[in-house]
């Protein structure tokens, strides 16, 4: 697991599954080209997992390869909500999501949305 986030824009897409971020995005240290980092939208709460592409410094851009499908929202479960397989959505049973892009499991995934 990395402790460098990036906030992302849900609807800045390039080079089909790629996005970009700007340096002042980062939250921890500065990632590498090939990196693995957690990304997120703040206003969505939407969360999951990137792998950084490139990266321009003279523009100071990150270019990061996301699995758009295995995003998830960060929302607290209620007490006795079972954690299923599906799409990103809320519900009064709570939230769902797809497996993760670095194959992390549905408890790890769960636990880190808590």
């Amino acid at each position: 697991m990395t402790d460098t986030r990036v906030a992302i824009d849900l609807n800045v897409r390039v080079r089909g599954d790629q996005t970009y971020a700007g340096f002042e995005d980062v939250e921890g240290d500065m990632p590498f080209q090939g990196a693995r980092v957690e990304v997120y939208e703040r206003e969505s709460g939407v969360f999951g997992k990137a792998e950084v592409i490139e990266i321009d410094s003279d523009r100071q851009l990150i270019f990061l390869r996301v699995n758009w499908a295995a995003l998830v929202e960060r929302t607290v479960l209620p007490a006795g909500a079972v954690f299923e397989p599906g799409s990103l959505t809320k519900s009064t049973e709570g939230f769902s999501s797809r497996s993760s892009l670095f194959g992390e499991s549905q408890a790890a995934v769960t636990a880190a949305a808590r």
